[in-house]
């Protein structure tokens, strides 16, 4: 009836609304942006059985002034007989996410315009005299001056004293060092990445882009370079590499059979879904999904997942047939998702499986019993009914 049932107290935190005030009550009297977020509309298709995606989602209370985004995955609420009774939404905030793509953007936009021009970060080191220039630009990356540093001048060792990380002087002397030697006219290095401590104390990672300048007998006499704020960049990475981390932990880790099949039909598997078809890891990595797969359901199988390929469907699911190691069928109930990449090229599918071998032999034994009671039925009332048309 699209009523809260739960509203637990991290909603609470986000939306600053007591769950006392949403039970019972619609969503729209709480939320009115629902509706034009495509939220409400999700919930309908959960009611109708399906498992969304993942999506994210721009949200503003009024009651409240909460503001912000979420990230919100919507899949419909099964009863013990397997009929749908609600929808359970998981709901996580993304607000500072969002605002770190935003801030991250604008800052790679600055930077990208300020290299055009040639004016960020800029340094020149020349070899004879062993001194930098720096510009205005230089030193406001490092959160300082001129002014502040004594000129646009600095020793090589004064500044990697100052500026540069310990454990990275090696690499910054490495790249001086390459440079000096090369006897390529035209070197050219942008793949020095390191850490440098600002003039205030924060920790920044930085790449540098450099050129050499020789003189007419081939000796480098100065080394021209600019400097790239990269911090937000190395963060990323490395939240994408813990958000990697998880993935992979959640995947294999989980109760639920889950595995990754690649366009060609090659499946990387969870310990969970190996136990339903009785195949070891390592036996699984070397098949094809067809290979375990009840002859009968590969063609439906196929149709599903070229629905997905040709953009049909979001995701699908239906039940299968997979024969175990020892012979057996085992029935599942699988749900599939096409992961495509930012130009909309399928790059692999994501599948959940749940044995539902029990339910079905009950189903089956239910059957069984039911034409069974068709059959006495037939026999007895049935024949005193017949009997008592035919006195008639």
């Amino acid at each position: 009836n699209m009523r809260y049932k739960v509203f637990n107290p991290y909603m609470e935190k986000i939306s600053g609304v007591p769950a006392a005030e949403v039970i019972g009550k619609l969503p729209l009297e709480i939320s009115p942006f629902l509706k034009d977020s495509g939220v409400i509309d999700l919930i309908e298709r959960a009611l109708r059985g399906e498992i969304l995606d993942e999506v994210d989602v721009p949200f503003d209370i009024p009651m409240t002034g909460k503001s912000g985004w979420t990230s919100e995955k919507t899949a419909p609420l099964f009863n013990h007989s397997g009929e749908i009774i609600g929808v359970i939404t998981t709901v996580h905030d993304i607000t500072a996410r969002k605002q770190s793509e935003v801030a991250f953007s604008e800052s790679e936009a600055y930077l990208s315009e300020a290299i055009l021009i040639a004016n960020l970060g800029f340094w020149k080191y020349d070899i004879d005299s062993d001194i930098f220039t720096f510009n205005d630009l230089f030193y406001k990356l490092y959160h300082t001056t001129a002014e502040e540093e004594g000129g646009y001048l600095m020793t090589f060792a004064n500044y990697t004293q100052k500026f540069v990380h310990p454990d990275d002087m090696h690499v910054v002397a490495d790249s001086v060092q390459k440079a000096l030697q090369t006897n390529d006219p035209n070197y050219y290095s942008s793949l020095v990445d390191h850490r440098v401590i600002c003039a205030d104390g924060q920790l920044k990672y930085i790449t540098v882009s450099i050129r050499i300048i020789k003189d007419e007998k081939g000796r480098t006499i100065s080394i021209k370079g600019v400097n790239q704020d990269i911090t937000e960049r190395k963060h990323n990475e490395e939240n994408l590499r813990l958000s990697e981390v998880k993935f992979r932990n959640i995947f294999e880790n989980s109760i639920v059979g889950k595995y990754i099949t690649t366009l060609d039909g090659k499946v990387s598997v969870n310990k969970a879904f190996s136990d339903i078809v009785g195949y070891t890891l390592e036996e699984l990595s070397t098949m094809n999904w067809p290979e375990f797969t009840y002859r009968d359901d590969i063609e439906y199988n196929a149709k599903e997942i070229n629905s997905l390929l040709k953009g049909e469907k979001h995701f699908s699911q239906w039940e299968k047939r997979f024969i175990h190691k020892n012979g057996s069928i085992v029935w599942v109930h699988i749900s599939i998702v096409l992961l495509r990449d930012n130009e909309e090229n399928p790059i692999h599918f994501i599948s959940e499986i749940y044995n539902i071998t029990e339910r079905k032999l009950a189903e089956q034994a239910l059957l069984e019993n039911m034409n069974e009671l068709l059959d006495f039925q037939r026999l007895t009332v049935g024949r005193e009914l017949t009997m008592i048309e035919l006195k008639k």
